[in-house]
């Protein structure tokens, strides 16, 4: 949703994770239930509740904060993890731009922006 400006700094990476799947697809059989974690046997509640739940046995944190580099395992708590950002928007100071005096409410938003010169 484009009502949250701060959702252009929230990333996605995908990592494949052959050695998770090959496991999976070997163990589907030994347990009773479809939601059952073929790992540690918990039960969750639905499909997508036990791919998230083996986020917990790869370690694999898809959900990428732009502005500190921070990483999620749900883009729930990424979400959640923003707010942090977005209180500091409130600083009614003015920062500006060093390369092209762009000003910025937020610092964080400035750092951002200052990295995208680097790369020019």
């Amino acid at each position: 949703s484009h009502d949250d400006p701060l959702e252009q700094f929230m990333e996605i990476q995908l990592t494949e994770n052959s050695k998770m799947e090959e496991l999976i697809r070997e163990n589907e059989g030994k347990v009773k239930d479809p939601n059952q974690c073929v790992m540690c046997h918990r039960i969750l509640s639905c499909r997508s509740a036990l791919q998230m739940h083996y986020r917990t046995h790869t370690g694999e944190r898809p959900y990428k904060c732009k502005l500190c580099s921070r990483t999620f395992t749900t883009k729930g708590n990424l979400k959640t993890h923003m707010s942090v950002h977005r209180g500091k928007t409130f600083q009614r100071s003015i920062h500006k731009c060093p390369i092209c005096f762009r000003e910025f409410s937020n610092p964080l938003v400035l750092q951002q922006h200052f990295r995208s010169h680097a790369s020019e």
